[in-house]
């Protein structure tokens, strides 16, 4: 009876744990991710002086990124933004490189900004793509 109830006590002990991981897990990735986003959007678009929403930044940060510019220049009009950080990159068959940058403007990785620049071989800025489904 005894070594049942122990057993049973373990399953419970367990059970529990679970349901709270699950419930943590989630709660990162809705509640939490929901909150930065309140106050770090607010923050960002009222530095760069525009209206405080995500989709304001996105058309921002693509107004600074035009073609033309050299590799220096765009890491520096990102990083009035917030903070970059490269991810990579790809060199083409046709010699052009592809380098990914995440533009970190909340504390939640999922509300940053992942950009895709395209350069020519002599670092200038041939195109932009900036994934706004990447929250």
């Amino acid at each position: 009876m005894r070594k049942n109830l122990y057993g049973k006590a373990i399953l419970l002990t367990g059970g529990l744990l679970l349901i709270s991981l699950c419930l943590t897990v989630w709660g990162y990735f809705t509640v939490f991710r929901d909150l930065d986003a309140a106050t770090c959007i607010p923050k960002v678009s009222n530095k760069l002086g525009i209206k405080p929403d995500l989709n304001e930044i996105y058309k921002y940060t693509k107004k600074q990124l035009s073609p033309g510019l050299s590799k220096v220049e765009v890491m520096e009009r990102l990083g009035k933004i917030g903070v970059t950080s490269p991810k990579g990159s790809t060199l083409l068959a046709d010699g052009t490189i592809r380098e990914g940058v995440e533009l970190k403007i909340c504390f939640h990785p999922l509300n940053n900004i992942l950009i895709i620049n395209s350069y020519s071989q002599d670092g200038v800025l041939l195109g932009t793509f900036i994934d706004e489904d990447s929250p």
